[in-house]
């Protein structure tokens, strides 16, 4: 079951690893960033080019950014399209939730 705070917000880290120059990680931002407003849920964006996303990516062994990141698990790598996203999503998020 999903975990929701007393705002309603889903309470799991869900992480997009990005690259600052990539153009599919720009949109892969807005497609998850879009989907987190319709389901709940707060993105944060770590750029590889940082520290803490470089060690991330290391850990995981995430060779290929976009990548989705929920609870320290990659879930997906590259740019879904929105139903598959949703797909992706729907162990975390189901329907009715």
């Amino acid at each position: 079951m999903v975990g929701r705070s007393a705002t309603g917000e889903v309470n799991l880290q869900i992480v997009l690893l990005v690259s600052d120059d990539s153009a599919p990680c720009r949109s892969a931002e807005r497609r998850w960033s879009a989907l987190g407003t319709e389901l709940g849920f707060t993105l944060q964006v770590v750029a590889i080019e940082q520290p803490e996303g470089s060690r991330l990516a290391h850990r995981l062994e995430v060779k290929s950014v976009p990548a989705l990141v929920i609870d320290d698990n990659a879930i997906s790598v590259g740019v879904p399209t929105i139903d598959d996203a949703r797909v992706l999503l729907a162990n975390w998020f189901p329907t009715g939730s």
